[in-house]
């Protein structure tokens, strides 16, 4: 006989963060997506883009990120199902896979339309940012990645402690 078993929302949102660390902490590419994504989103503040195309850059990189979870989940699923190799199961994460790879080539061409005519724009943003002190500047930048990088880094190391 089935019983129901009722989550509280709490509960829900628990395994999702479970997930998501899970993915973080053992898939490669998505560090790698998430430091682009938190790299672009930087970018789009300091160079002061439109709110819309600040929008986009989010939404675009919100979906490679979805994307590249998906395709974990295809993964785990395809190798939980097939013992050992087979044709269906190769050709199930091929696809995943290049789910991945259009989207993130969809969200790149879509920061280059943002960023590349913004190009010349650099420098004086970041006079803009940091006056006439282009050493302070720099070494703010330079904290502001390694800043970024330690925060998204950090969530995975702590799945293996």
């Amino acid at each position: 006989m089935y019983i129901p078993r009722f989550r509280t929302v709490y509960q829900s949102f628990a395994y999702a963060w479970a997930g998501l660390v899970h993915a973080y902490a053992t898939q490669r590419n998505l560090r790698f997506h998430f430091l682009a994504a938190y790299t672009a989103t930087a970018a789009g503040v300091v160079l002061s883009v439109s709110a819309y195309e600040l929008y986009a850059l989010i939404f675009a990189s919100a979906m490679v990120l979805v994307t590249e979870m998906v395709n974990t989940s295809i993964e785990v699923c395809v190798d939980l199902a097939a013992q050992g190799y087979h044709p269906l199961a190769r050709i199930a994460k091929n696809v995943a896979a290049a789910a991945v790879l259009f989207t993130s080539i969809v969200a790149l061409g879509l920061g280059a339309a943002i960023f590349l005519p913004r190009l010349d724009m650099i420098p004086d943003a970041l006079m803009d940012l940091f006056g006439a002190k282009p050493a302070l500047g720099i070494l703010l930048s330079v904290i502001w990645l390694v800043l970024g990088y330690s925060a998204l880094s950090s969530v995975g190391r702590r799945v293996w402690r």
